[in-house]
């Protein structure tokens, strides 16, 4: 069965507000942490708190601007752009990436209301996937990533 728009908007402010099976929200998650925190590098080899947002980040942004009509921007391993990599980071880097994560929230939400049902069904420009697919793998990738950033706290 095809999921509609409604129910996926539904799916990302559950995501957002703690109203879903795991009772963690985004917003109340990322209130919780202190900008220090965020930058500590806590495991070797492994990405900070602020780190992993900015990723989440990113693939919201990808997210947004192919629901726009942007077939140019893109993401790719590697690219800086999926994971920052941030040698001089500074505690207000925290504060960006959590308002641009609510104002993506805002605004993936508002494009979604305003667009048609058939949107779900059509591949996504670049991809090979629907944006059925890329609106649930959104979801399952942010769950994914606040158990991450749940025990980096």
């Amino acid at each position: 069965m095809q999921p509609t728009i409604s129910a996926l908007i539904r799916q990302l402010e559950d995501l957002y507000s703690g109203n879903n099976w795991v009772a963690v929200g985004t917003q109340d998650l990322l209130d919780g942490i202190d900008g220090a925190t965020a930058l500590q590098k806590k495991l070797e080899n492994r990405h900070s708190i602020l780190e992993i947002l900015q990723h989440l980040n990113a693939w919201r942004t990808f997210l947004l601007k192919r629901l726009q009509g942007d077939s140019v921007f893109t993401l790719s391993q590697n690219d800086g752009v999926e994971y920052p990599d941030h040698p001089s980071a500074r505690p207000e880097m925290w504060d960006e990436a959590r308002k641009n994560y609510h104002q993506l929230h805002v605004a993936i939400i508002d494009q979604l209301q305003r667009s048609p049902e058939s949107l779900l069904g059509q591949t996504v420009p670049q991809r090979t996937y629907n944006f059925a697919f890329l609106i649930n793998g959104v979801v399952q990738h942010d769950f994914y990533h606040l158990g991450q950033i749940s025990l980096l706290r």
